[in-house]
């Protein structure tokens, strides 16, 4: 999951929790809805553009005193700051700066970042755990990140926690997925050493969903994505966004 990502999310959320029914629903608000689908659609497969983080960049930085927290429990949990990068959406704009880190054990990396809502720029903090095994599995857990996600391939493994929960806990719980992944099929796990290694993880997993999404029936993917990404309301509003997607060709 990569910053734009985070931000379509973001965005879902609050159209399919509205209390409206389908049926009152206004088309203009269905509409929305089907291109923030077609948009995670599309972010799915696409490659996330990043580079070094320059002076201009600095607005994009996350608080002192969350950025302080952050530091202080990646310290207490023994993981090593690899750097800072800045993602860059499609049209080249700067989505948010991320700051990677790696385990002692060199098999477990992440990135922690600060999503701003459109509306009111309210900041919601995010931080992503990845592993990755030689039997082309992967591992990804999400703190304060939205579930909410198109299809993924059956190897890639994905568990989410509130922020609130901590890093040591989420930590913990993003270990023992894995150990109880790779343990059966006796599978070792590829290690990261460097920033631009841990970047190389995200695009195997990224193309890795790509070639599966490219060998399921379109019908069928395009259903599966609209409930998964509607979850609770996927059975009032699924149908309507189904029709309306195809119709537009999405």
């Amino acid at each position: 999951m990569t910053y734009p990502v985070v931000g379509v999310a973001a965005i879902l959320v609050l159209l399919v929790a509205s209390d409206l029914s389908i049926r009152m629903m206004k088309r203009r608000r269905l509409e929305r809805l089907a291109s923030r689908v077609a948009e995670m659609r599309r972010l799915a497969t696409q490659a996330t553009r990043r580079r070094p983080v320059g002076p201009e960049d600095a607005k994009l930085a996350a608080p002192h005193d969350l950025l302080e927290a952050v530091e202080r429990e990646l310290s207490e949990q023994g993981l090593l700051v690899l750097g800072d990068l800045v993602e860059e959406r499609s049209d080249g704009t700067p989505a948010g700066i991320t700051r990677w880190f790696v385990d002692p054990g060199r098999t477990v990396c992440g990135w922690f970042g600060v999503a701003r809502t459109r509306e009111s720029g309210a900041i919601n903090p995010i931080m992503m755990l990845f592993s990755e095994a030689d039997s082309g599995e992967f591992f990804v857990t999400g703190r304060g990140a939205s579930s909410r996600s198109v299809a993924r391939p059956p190897s890639v493994h994905r568990a989410f926690f509130g922020w609130s929960d901590g890093l040591a806990r989420v930590l913990e719980q993003h270990r023992a997925h894995v150990m109880q992944g790779v343990s059966g099929g006796g599978a070792a796990l590829r290690r990261v050493e460097r920033i631009d290694e841990a970047v190389a993880l995200l695009g195997r997993l990224r193309e890795s969903t790509a070639r599966w999404r490219a060998s399921q029936p379109p019908a069928a993917l395009l259903e599966e994505d609209v409930r998964l990404v509607l979850q609770e309301r996927s059975e009032d509003l699924g149908p309507q966004l189904v029709k309306l997607m195809g119709s537009r060709g999405y």
